[in-house]
């Protein structure tokens, strides 16, 4: 039916009832064509390459977030009673497919989290037993300093941290701060707690670097070194004369090299084998920790490193 005549169709149609029925149902048969013609437009916009890019990383995501999830719950099969374990054990245990497993044991493998030999069962790999350990070391090196650090602060008021050498998640050298004991001055620092941070521009870094082999420093310092600040040393060759100076006289000074009106002390802590383990350091802002206060400051640190070097084994 034309356009034309169903315009006519409230005057036209009350005489003709054939037609009245016929100008609904062609009515209908265009709305029914209209919807047709937006679904599907709709189904071809949720089908464009834009929004298949926008939904592919969130569906990546929560793949890749299960896939961690099952590898650490595979992990913690492994126990006193259960040092070793087969495949078919751990499909059975974990109720998951048998090819998911198995490409979840080769991942672990490969990163040395697992050990299997030939087509042995699986068992922990070097790489836990490495993180084991830095995490015992690191948790008894955070209880023996504790109270040291604690009375440090007490005596001097200003902050107190312990570092260790680390890597950030980009794999480069760092010092973790894994403990700090803030002082109570209302004009305070930056909380460093849990932050890496640059090992040239922090005392604590510098006081660690001084004491390593020359290979392990060029190791460490094999990138072009970034200044924060005015302050910050960012040739190797000046940054080597100074880790020299700082062997000789026991401490180390980051003078506003990582942040602007905050310097910092730090010497290094030494293990029963004579070997720089970690660093402490006391940090402040330039107002406080000036010139005539520093060779106290330092005198208090150093007791404070000497104290905790010995209570890690060492003997000088």
């Amino acid at each position: 039916m034309s356009q034309d005549l169903l315009s006519l169709c409230p005057i036209f149609c009350k005489s003709h009832p054939i037609l009245r029925v016929q100008a609904l149902e062609d009515k209908k048969l265009a709305h029914l064509s209209q919807m047709t013609y937006h679904l599907r437009r709709h189904v071809h916009h949720l089908n464009t390459p834009q929004l298949t890019q926008q939904a592919k990383p969130l569906a990546e995501k929560k793949q890749g977030a299960q896939a961690v999830v099952r590898a650490l719950r595979i992990l913690k099969l492994f126990n006193g009673k259960q040092t070793q374990l087969s495949l078919s054990d751990i499909v059975k245990i974990t109720a998951l497919n048998r090819t998911t497993v198995f490409r979840l044991l080769s991942t672990l493998v490969d990163e040395g989290f697992l050990v299997r030999h030939e087509d042995g069962p699986y068992h922990l790999g070097p790489e836990l037993t490495a993180l084991g350990g830095l995490a015992s070391r690191t948790d008894n090196l955070r209880q023996l300093a504790r109270p040291i650090l604690k009375q440090l602060v007490s005596t001097v008021d200003e902050r107190a941290t312990l570092e260790i050498l680390s890597t950030n998640p980009a794999g480069q050298p760092t010092m973790l701060v894994i403990d700090e004991i803030d002082a109570s001055h209302r004009l305070s620092i930056s909380d460093f707690a849990g932050s890496h941070l640059p090992v040239y521009a922090t005392s604590t870094g510098k006081a660690y670097l001084a004491h390593l082999p020359s290979n392990e420093v060029d190791q460490i310092l094999n990138e072009p070194l970034d200044a924060f600040t005015s302050n910050t040393l960012i040739t190797k060759t000046a940054l080597k004369q100074e880790l020299n100076q700082i062997k000789e006289q026991g401490y180390a000074i980051a003078n506003e090299e990582l942040e602007s009106g905050l310097v910092a002390i730090g010497v290094p802590i030494f293990d029963g084998e004579g070997t720089a383990h970690a660093s402490i350091c006391l940090a402040g802002p330039t107002v406080r920790m000036t010139a005539e206060k520093l060779p106290q400051l330092i005198q208090q640190l150093q007791n404070a490193g000497d104290l905790l070097s010995e209570k890690m084994g060492y003997r000088n």
